[in-house]
């Protein structure tokens, strides 16, 4: 219980710092759009640069969350992120009845 209970912090740090960092590249791009977009209208309106913003930083964070996870996936995996392939042996224990692809009856 209490790995799980750490475990479960872990992931919300990660995920809170994921958050952070897409937030700051979104908070780049606001601080560059936004007075652009003023100098143009010459008034503050919510415009389209807002969806810009909006889509980059999730772009941000799926890049940023897919490279975290990525690694502690190899880690787990022992350095090696190819699926676990499904052998006899396993089917069997599982109960499961094994069928041979390629063998005609």
């Amino acid at each position: 219980m209490k790995r799980k209970r750490e475990r479960t912090k872990a992931i919300l740090m990660l995920l809170a710092i994921e958050m952070g960092m897409a937030s700051l590249a979104g908070g780049v791009i606001a601080a560059v759009l936004v007075p652009v977009a003023y100098q143009a209208r010459g008034h503050f309106t919510m415009g389209g640069e807002w969806l810009l913003i909006y889509l980059i930083t999730m772009l941000a964070f799926h890049i940023i969350h897919e490279q975290i996870f990525r690694q502690s996936r190899k880690r787990q995996k022992g350095g090696n992120d190819a699926r676990r392939k499904t052998t006899r042996r396993t089917v069997r224990r599982c109960g499961n009845p094994v069928v041979d692809v390629g063998r005609s009856a």
